[in-house]
């Protein structure tokens, strides 16, 4: 893989903003559903909403007009389960909307059922980006025993989807991995759940109140230790931001 470098979708890089083919440099977009240029992924330029420098790349899909995706150039790899796929997000924030993005992989790019979903991230409702790493140790090939080379982003959802994606980057996954798509599956008054993908038997969780800077360990005041993908965290203050 060292031959997909990191992508900001820049123009710099060779990309232009607007929905045209030639602006996603072999990235193949599409949705199931529609043909509308307002509902394929494109890339933008907004002050506001790019991880870094001008671009970015936008989902925008429907209940009715789902199925939006982004299909990555073919990686140069022997087993695609040996790649990491890391990418930083942000979600619209309209409550009502998904907040999500399927990550998977595609044998046949003109076929979409060869795609099979890895991961399903969840993007919390924040206007700031958030970095994501997928692992595709689990992929297990499509219907047909395939195992394709393609990543790809989809939107498929039943609720409305709005999602910016910026730095894209792909390279060799370690041989321990770290936990991933760290995400809330309950939250209460005092309390909330927090689960997260990863192949350990055993977790050290953390609970801070201040952000760490970044490479700085942070300073927890409560720890937790877990032996599933998930914890409960109690004895929380309401209107209180946390870290974990």
């Amino acid at each position: 893989v060292d031959n997909f470098p990191s992508v900001s979708f820049e123009t710099a890089e060779g990309y232009a903003t607007g929905t045209a083919a030639k602006s996603f440099q072999c990235w193949i977009t599409g949705n199931k559903n529609s043909t509308s240029a307002s509902y394929l992924p494109n890339i933008k330029t907004d002050a506001n909403y790019p991880h870094y420098g001008k671009n970015y790349l936008y989902f925008n899909s429907t209940p009715a007009y789902n199925g939006c995706y982004a299909i990555m150039p073919a990686l140069d790899v022997d087993d695609i389960r040996k790649v990491q796929l890391h990418f930083y997000a942000h979600a619209s924030t309209v409550a009502s909307y998904a907040h999500s993005m399927i990550v998977g992989v595609i044998t046949d790019p003109s076929d979409m059922a060869t795609f099979e979903a890895v991961d399903t991230i969840v993007v919390p409702i924040d206007i700031e980006y958030r970095p994501y790493t997928v692992y595709f140790n689990e992929y297990e090939g499509d219907y047909m025993g395939g195992l394709g080379k393609h990543i790809c982003f989809l939107s498929e959802f039943e609720l409305s989807n709005v999602i910016y994606i910026d730095d894209v980057s792909v390279g060799w996954a370690p041989a321990c991995l770290a936990p991933s798509n760290t995400h809330v599956v309950d939250m209460n008054l005092d309390s909330v759940t927090v689960a997260w993908r990863g192949t350990s038997d055993r977790y050290h969780v953390l609970i801070a109140k201040d952000k760490a800077a970044d490479g700085a360990q942070p300073v927890g005041f409560m720890e937790l230790d877990a032996t599933v993908n998930s914890v409960a965290i109690k004895g929380l203050q309401g209107g209180t931001q946390y870290y974990v």
